[in-house]
């Protein structure tokens, strides 16, 4: 026998109780739950799900049927549960996001999203965890974010159950997301060996990703922080989740952040999470700037990676103007992961090479100067365990800065591994004569 469910909730409470400033804006004015469904041995159908807040409104339905442990589709396994067929057609409107989150500066409506999502989904109860199939849509439409324009929509499917409970399951999704002149695109599947998921992006317009900030934040300079440019991406995700593979090519123009500038940049990324995957890292920056003033430092950098997560080795050179000063960087690293059978990159060993920054060319007729220089040193990262916290430490080794000399013993930083111990640094060292 069904049993009729209607159900109203009124949060005003709970601002009295808390406090009007310490709660989100979109919770000051409380919070209405309305229900009204029915419930049988096998089926609970909410006709009516309606949740009103910070004048934001969500409104849907949802049914969930047994269905056993038959399976109704091809993904579902055959061992014996408790399953059921979820099923929701909701809508949302005037929802802001940060409107929920812990109080900022400024209570002005940051984000206005209206859209709906479509799914079902197969769980056991025992496992929320790990739905046996899943599949929705979800659309954005006359949305807008900050005072930019925003449309999108997005398809996900769970093509089968995970191969492992630490592992997320195989999945299918495609969409796009338009903001202003912004645009991103996905389409493909991830979680197998031959999967393969493409993206792009084109952020013709950096700026409208401030457009959120009701205070305007400045830099430790005390310079406006602003955010303008030009950035296009594109590549690809593929194989297992334990393995994953980034294959990504990205480029900018005319990128400013706060008084940085960089005229152009160029980068190319292919790296996997495996220990003898390739690894390729080359990247190029032009027109490189900071300060916004006539003595301001305007230079050039170069990155190159190859090898493989195990072993590989990164270069850097690069060029700056300092005023009158013309300076030249030339940097070298090569590094080494150790791995154990539960964490193939537990603990990572690197020597620092070659560091040296020259002046190219003298200045008012005085010799060229040796502006820094770090004679070859090894570096150990250790990860994280149960009974222990990260570690941190460099080998002894000596520098000259600006002609003064600096030597130092073995330095070691240790994060807590509980939060009841506090991180440790220790090292000993000496500077001069100056």
């Amino acid at each position: 026998k069904a049993i009729a469910l209607t159900a109203k909730l009124k949060g005003t409470a709970l601002a009295a109780l808390i406090g009007q400033r310490r709660l989100p804006v979109g919770l000051r004015t409380g919070v209405d739950v309305s229900i009204t469904g029915k419930i049988q041995q096998t089926r609970i159908e909410l006709s009516e799900l309606n949740v009103t807040a910070g004048g934001a409104q969500v409104l849907g339905t949802l049914v969930a049927d047994h269905v056993g442990a038959s399976a109704p589709t091809a993904v579902i396994t055959t061992q014996k549960s408790s399953r059921w067929r979820v099923t929701t057609d909701t809508q949302w409107s005037k929802l802001d996001p940060f409107a929920f989150m812990p109080p900022r500066t400024g209570t002005a409506q940051r984000a206005v999203l209206n859209g709906s999502i479509k799914g079902t989904a197969i769980i056991d109860p025992t496992a929320l965890t790990q739905p046996i199939a899943a599949s929705a849509d979800v659309f954005l439409k006359d949305s807008r974010w900050g005072t930019q324009p925003l449309t999108g929509e997005a398809k996900l499917t769970l093509l089968g159950p995970a191969d492992s409970p630490n592992q997320p399951p195989r999945i299918e999704s495609s969409g796009n997301l338009v903001l202003a002149n912004n645009r991103a695109r996905w389409s493909g599947r991830l979680g197998a060996a031959a999967d393969v998921l493409t993206w792009s992006f084109d952020a013709q317009n950096l700026s409208v990703l401030q457009a959120l900030d009701s205070a305007p934040r400045q830099d430790d300079a005390g310079v406006k922080a602003t955010l303008s440019g030009v950035i296009k991406g594109q590549g690809t995700l593929s194989g297992k989740w334990n393995a994953l593979a980034v294959d990504a090519n990205v480029s900018g123009q005319d990128v400013v952040q706060s008084a940085t500038r960089v005229q152009k940049f160029a980068a190319k990324l292919q790296v996997a999470l495996q220990a003898d995957a390739p690894f390729n890292l080359d990247l190029s920056a032009d027109g490189i700037s900071s300060g916004g003033q006539a003595n301001a430092s305007v230079g050039a950098l170069n990155l190159q990676g190859k090898g493989t997560l195990r072993e590989h080795r990164i270069e850097a050179t690069g060029t700056l103007k300092q005023g009158e000063r013309n300076l030249q960087l030339s940097a070298a690293l090569a590094g080494r992961t150790e791995g154990t059978a539960s964490n193939a990159f537990a603990a990572w060993t690197g020597a620092i090479e070659r560091l040296q920054v020259n002046e190219i060319a003298a200045r008012d007729g005085a010799l060229p100067l040796v502006w820094a220089r770090v004679e070859p040193f090894t570096l150990r990262w250790k990860g994280s365990t149960p009974t222990s916290g990260t570690t941190f430490a460099a080998d002894a080794g000596k520098a000259l800065i600006a002609t003064v000399p600096i030597n130092w013993s073995v330095l070691q930083y240790s994060a807590a591994s509980t939060a009841q111990v506090n991180a440790k640094f220790s090292g000993t060292g000496n500077i001069g004569p100056f």
